[in-house]
């Protein structure tokens, strides 16, 4: 079984080295907390003249620090992990 180099870090995007690129990029069309499609409307190909659904919605702190650190500022958490987490609030 490979493990990982001494040093690496697993982001949610691929193991990073520190102050390295991750090894895979962020899609901005998934969700960087489970993967999913996240209606993303500027990242929609063209992109939506209406903004965001996520722009319209609080996140909480403990949700937004599921977000990998290379996904930060990149990809729209999705609606289902949002309904999710205001459910257990």
């Amino acid at each position: 079984m490979p493990t990982a180099p001494a040093g690496a870090v697993f982001d949610g995007g691929g193991l990073t080295l520190a102050g390295m690129m991750p090894t895979a990029p962020v899609d901005p069309c998934r969700c960087p907390v489970c993967g999913s499609a996240n209606a993303c409307a500027m990242a929609a190909s063209p992109p939506s003249a209406e903004p965001c659904w996520c722009t319209r919605v609080q996140l909480s702190q403990q949700l937004l620090q599921k977000v990998p650190l290379a996904a930060r500022d990149k990809a729209c958490i999705c609606q289902a992990c949002v309904q999710a987490d205001q459910a257990r609030a």
